[in-house]
């Protein structure tokens, strides 16, 4: 079943002058309201839904940070996104529990996704969880534990990718590099867990314990920022 199954039930009724039937939900007569231009009748979380949708930016965001399982009352708090018309968006655009019968579904689905920046998005998501969206794009400094987790992600992923190049080569300079950062990545784990079992009780920015200065340099390239 296509993720957007209702919102393509209604575009298809629409241009075919079909009028909606008795199967649809509340969501569905306004979206089909929206697309016929007919805005005077829909509450404002409906608009908010359905203009995300229209939006190849925001789409791909809101739909990064489903994937990411991101609770609506943080997506709201940092978004400004009402958990209402988050429910709006899942109902019509976002079908999930419908569409990934198995995390194998989701998985194939990022895998395949046509779009390149949505496809990196839905897999940072994926991979690192909606704390990674919060800092990337809206500069929110996760709290203790969801950083720490993040990181962990962040670094168990750069330690396999590593791994995984071909060291047959190891003075290719793009095996340095993944070697590099994994070592960064290691050092950047143990200096936050070191400081967490120290300030248990204390939150902190992940960038006051992770960057101290600008200094750290490889071999192929320069790393801004020195883990501590």
């Amino acid at each position: 079943m296509q993720l957007n199954h209702r919102a393509i039930t209604v575009q298809n009724d629409y241009k075919k002058n079909r009028n909606p039937d008795e199967s649809y939900t509340e969501s569905m007569l306004n979206y089909s309201s929206y697309i016929k231009s007919d805005l005077d009748s829909l509450k404002e979380e409906d608009l908010i839904a359905f203009d995300l949708y229209e939006d190849d930016f925001k789409r791909e965001l809101f739909e990064g940070l489903l994937i990411g399982k991101a609770d609506p009352s943080d997506i709201e708090e940092v978004f400004g996104i009402p958990a209402a018309s988050q429910e709006v968006y899942k109902e019509m655009f976002f079908d999930m529990d419908n569409a990934f019968r198995t995390k194998l579904d989701l998985i194939s689905y990022i895998e395949n996704y046509p779009e390149k920046w949505g496809k990196d998005v839905k897999m940072r998501a994926y991979s690192f969880g909606p704390e990674f969206l919060y800092y990337t794009y809206a500069q929110v400094i996760p709290k203790t534990k969801a950083q720490h987790d993040m990181v962990k992600r962040i670094f168990l992923s750069s330690a396999y990718k590593a791994l995984a190049v071909n060291f047959t080569g190891p003075n290719s300079k793009i095996n340095k590099e993944a070697m590099e950062f994994t070592k960064l990545m290691l050092k950047a784990y143990e200096a936050l867990s070191k400081y967490q079992e120290e300030n248990s009780e204390q939150d902190t920015d992940l960038v006051k314990v992770l960057v101290k200065r600008a200094s750290a340099v490889t071999e192929t390239h320069q790393i801004d920022g020195e883990i501590i």
